[in-house]
């Protein structure tokens, strides 16, 4: 079984067995998985080459003179071990690594990498390990990593460019020189260590963390960090609680809480609490999630007040050819108001659609008929329009997507020759997918009697003769029989023995489109 659908590093699987016989054997298998992992013979990569962007965030269009590219490749030499590799280089730069992940013992995973850097700088190299296991649901994740000599990466040395080009902008609190602010060189030393584990008597869980980090320029941080959390609580609500304190900077502390409760399927009420030496605040938001059929709609409130007093309110809106959305928000330094309005163009061979941003893969399904209800992943995303198709973005490529129609919302006279289709689209591409929906089906319901005016036993089989269609006699004679023509005959088999029956009817469509019922038909 190789496609279990894990969700964390440890658990432990059921599996059942039933014999022939009717015996039933039912064993607890443990197992761990971990997501860097691939299976022997797979493998990913991915290269990019531009020019790296300025100011992400802040400014539009801003990007450094000289080009650079990364790229990565991950294979699976074996179930257990995967082994990986990754380079940069430009701007004066030329870095390259590689690493492994390997499982241990079935119940943990080591890893290792090792990378070098030759830059305008100088030399150096950068090393990495790391541990992680998880058993009867306590969870343990170490890793250090140290820098040697002059080592940089694109960030690093792209610093310097980003902050003699990058404008300073003004913002609410004033002239803010983004580039210049930050020091994205690589840590001297790096230390991680992390805890986490569930609480007996249902009384939630806990977490702590020690991360140690020396900067380039001597600078350290030792920060601890605690949390609590607890569900299961009356109204379905959730608490959390975390503190955290940097030894090498004693001001460098604080404490934050907070609880959710959930006012429905897709409303939210939380409030939090954030008390830091000298800053301290406290936060009430209500959310109505935005859904992912065409129609629907959602909102968010936000309250703060206290050191830093700010209010939002945001609304959202999923129209058929776009998504709408509208932020209005007041602070100490001023107000602003956004309205927003973003969507996609697709050409394909099913013609041009309108539709909402496509951040991966789309598909556009071929319903057959208006007004279908089409689901993903069982979540409903819209209804096809006039010519019986639909956009739909938001599939995950190189995965199983799964379409389906609901039988519901199609025509009375409509035939399906399937309701589900599964998709695996590749990134930034799209799929087309066809039901196979007729809407007119040129069938009958067609009443079978004998020469005495009795009906045939349930479940007996017919055949058409001129097609060869077979179709099964139920209950009252009536059978449902497709791609009929004007006149036809059929042949029905009356039982085990091979006793049959002769019929002919003629056959004449409705205006409306509907199944025309047909008979009394003797069968002789």
């Amino acid at each position: 079984i190789d496609n279990l659908p894990t969700l964390g590093a440890d658990g432990t699987a059921s599996v059942v067995l039933r014999g022939a016989n009717g015996s039933v054997t039912k064993q607890d298998l443990p197992f761990y998985n971990d997501g860097r992992l691939l299976r022997r013979g797979l493998y990913s990569f991915s290269a990019e080459v531009g020019f790296p962007r300025f100011g992400y965030g802040s400014q539009s269009f801003d990007y450094g003179r000289k080009p650079v590219g990364v790229a990565s490749a991950r294979v699976g030499a074996a179930d257990w071990l995967t082994v990986e590799g990754h380079a940069e280089g430009g701007a004066g730069l030329l870095n390259g690594g590689a690493g492994l992940v390997a499982r241990t013992f079935d119940r943990a995973a080591v890893s290792f990498a090792l990378a070098g850097s030759k830059s305008p700088s100088g030399t150096g190299a950068q090393i990495y390990a790391g541990f992680d296991t998880a058993v009867f649901g306590v969870s343990l994740d170490l890793s250090t990593q140290r820098t040697l000599g002059t080592y940089d990466d694109l960030a690093s040395v792209t610093a310097a460019e980003n902050a003699q080009t990058t404008t300073p902008y003004s913002n609410l609190d004033g002239v803010f020189n983004y580039g210049a602010s930050l020091d994205v060189r690589p840590p001297r030393e790096l230390d991680r260590i992390s805890v986490g584990a569930p609480l007996p008597a249902r009384l939630g869980a806990i977490g702590a963390s020690f991360v140690h980090e020396r900067f380039p320029d001597g600078r350290k941080s030792d920060l601890a960090t605690a949390s609590l959390t607890k569900g299961d609580l009356p109204y379905r609500a959730s608490v959390y609680l975390t503190a955290f304190h940097d030894f090498s900077n004693p001001r460098t502390s604080g404490l934050v809480a907070g609880m959710t409760v959930p006012l429905g399927m897709k409303t939210t009420l939380s409030a939090s609490f954030d008390a830091q030496p000298g800053s301290s605040f406290g936060t009430l938001s209500a959310e109505r999630s935005l859904g992912p059929e065409i129609g629907d709609w959602g909102w968010r409130a936000t309250d703060q007040e206290g050191a830093a007093p700010y209010r939002e309110a945001r609304a959202s809106y999923r129209a058929r050819y776009a998504r709408l959305d509208a932020t209005a928000a007041q602070q100490p330094g001023g107000q602003s108001a956004t309205v927003e309005a973003a969507g996609s163009i697709v050409a394909m061979p099913q013609g041009i659609f309108l539709g909402e941003p496509i951040d991966d893969s789309f598909a556009v399904v071929d319903a057959g008929a208006p007004g279908v209800r089409i689901l993903r992943d069982n979540d409903p995303v819209g209804t096809t329009d006039w010519s019986g198709k639909l956009l739909v973005p938001g599939l995950r490529s190189y995965e199983d997507n799964r379409l389906d129609i609901d039988p519901k919302s199609l025509p009375v006279a409509a035939d399906a020759a399937r309701t589900t289709v599964q998709v695996v689209p590749a990134r930034l591409s799209g799929v087309p997918v066809a039901f196979g929906v007729r809407t007119k089906t040129d069938a009958a319901n067609v009443i079978f009697v004998d020469a005495a005016g009795k009906f045939p036993q349930a479940g007996v089989t017919g055949t058409v003769s001129a097609t060869g269609a077979r179709f099964v006699v139920g209950y009252d004679g009536r059978s449902y029989i497709e791609g009929l023509r004007p006149h036809d005959a059929v042949t029905i088999t009356l039982d085990g023995a091979g006793r049959t029956c002769a019929a002919a009817f003629d056959y004449a469509p409705r205006a409306d489109g509907l199944a025309p019922t047909i008979g009394p038909v003797v069968c002789k």
